[in-house]
């Protein structure tokens, strides 16, 4: 594995942690958003741990799902960073930091794969 693969790896893992670890307090919030969303964030987060593996062993689907997860998990925290307060807001923030980094690595390691190629 490379270093930036390494990177993509250490990242997608810490998103898919932080939304597993998110996944409770959303259920447990009391007139916060339903226990739906609490479900969705954990599938995400499974999802994410997935990808990051599938990755590491050069998975065709794994550059997808690691892509459709950070966004989705973008469209899901940032309505929380506006109405969040408190432990949500702060998960909310990490699951934003987290996934913009993710998305900046894999940009990153998609054009060194291509530049390597050429």
């Amino acid at each position: 594995m490379t270093p930036n693969h390494t990177r993509v790896f250490v990242v997608l893992a810490l998103c898919a942690l932080s939304d597993l670890g998110a996944a409770p307090l959303l259920v447990s919030t009391s007139g916060g958003p339903p226990a739906a969303v609490g479900a969705l964030v954990a599938a995400v987060g499974l999802l994410t741990a997935a990808a990051a593996v599938g990755l590491t062993r050069k998975a065709t689907w794994a550059r997808p799902l690691a892509w459709t997860t950070r966004i989705a998990d973008l469209v899901v925290a940032l309505p929380a960073v506006g109405a969040g307060e408190g432990t949500v807001f702060a998960a909310a923030m990490a699951t934003v930091a987290l996934s913009v980094a993710a998305i900046v690595l894999l940009i990153r390691d998609a054009s060194g794969a291509e530049s390597a190629r050429a």
